[in-house]
């Protein structure tokens, strides 16, 4: 019996995902070469390319490579992720903090007026100890 072995498919596989690497650091190595070109030295990276580089690295690019394309140290690729990482929880907290208050009649606050006309009152918002009064200005 002869045996076969499967091994082309698993080469492709890593050929392409090398190619896909090597492509990656490519885009960034021009990318971060333009920066350097329009921009002085010493100047803040962009988010976008900040955001390049990390997904780079989410993509399986080794850090060293994506270091050596954008010509940063391992020490600013760390901030880049810790920022990351913030961003996306103070994302978060913000969404956990939103509060939405049912609306319990469509028309609160408008008041029949002796001559048949409709007049605006102050909307009123109470939570804890606080009270929240809006009101349209008259022109």
């Amino acid at each position: 019996m002869g045996t076969t072995r499967r091994r082309a498919p698993i080469r492709r596989d890593r050929d392409r995902a090398g190619a896909v690497c090597k492509s990656r650091i490519r885009d960034l190595e021009r990318s971060f070469a333009r920066f350097r070109r329009e921009h002085p030295p010493r100047t803040r990276i962009s988010h976008a390319l900040r955001n390049a580089a990390l997904a780079a690295l989410r993509g399986g690019t080794p850090a060293l490579d994506v270091r050596r394309a954008c010509g940063v140290t391992s020490d600013q690729l760390a901030q880049w992720q810790k920022g990351q990482e913030n961003a996306a929880e103070s994302c978060d907290l913000a969404e956990q903090k939103t509060r939405v208050f049912p609306v319990i009649d469509d028309v609160a606050g408008v008041v029949m007026t002796d001559d048949g006309g409709f007049v605006q009152q102050a909307l009123e918002l109470r939570m804890g100890g606080w009270a929240l009064s809006i009101r349209q200005i008259e022109a």
